[in-house]
């Protein structure tokens, strides 16, 4: 996966404060600022009446944590239930479970919580970034949405 990022040597040497800074200030313009790109499902749904709302899947989501409980990360433990970062984690928490019925969950998972709106989450990031790193985040999630989920 990390093939993707080729050419981007800033990935693997020491910051400096100044590209901390800048990476802060990509973070803060893409994801927080309100004409950014926003990684909440609701942003990108409810359009549609075939399509689900982020009420919808923060209620698949919770139904699912309370099932089994899988342990968050700290920097998730206050995402939104209907957060991209969030949803990927489950869903691979889901993927690599030893119990098979468990594991089988992934695909149905990520299809109702992330195909509906994923593309078009991916597709906005890549094109609304300057930033070398976020542009091919987008794109490597724009690249996994089509080839591997939906």
């Amino acid at each position: 996966m990390l093939e993707a990022f080729d050419g981007m040597a800033y990935l693997t040497r020491e910051w400096d404060a100044a590209t901390h800074e800048q990476a802060a200030v990509d973070y803060c313009t893409l994801f927080v600022l309100p004409k950014g790109v926003s990684p909440m499902a609701g942003a990108w749904l409810g359009q549609g009446d075939r399509e689900p709302n982020g009420v919808h899947i923060q209620t698949v989501v919770s139904s699912l944590s309370a099932r089994v409980g899988f342990p968050l990360p700290e920097s998730l433990a206050a995402a939104p239930p209907e957060h991209a970062g969030l949803l990927l984690f489950l869903g691979g928490q889901l993927a690599c479970a030893t119990d098979s019925e468990l594991s089988k969950e992934a695909i149905p998972f990520l299809k109702t919580t992330l195909c509906p709106w994923f593309a078009r989450f991916s597709q906005a990031l890549a094109r609304s970034t300057v930033s070398p790193f976020y542009s091919k985040v987008g794109q490597l999630l724009g690249d996994t949405y089509d080839e591997y989920l939906c």
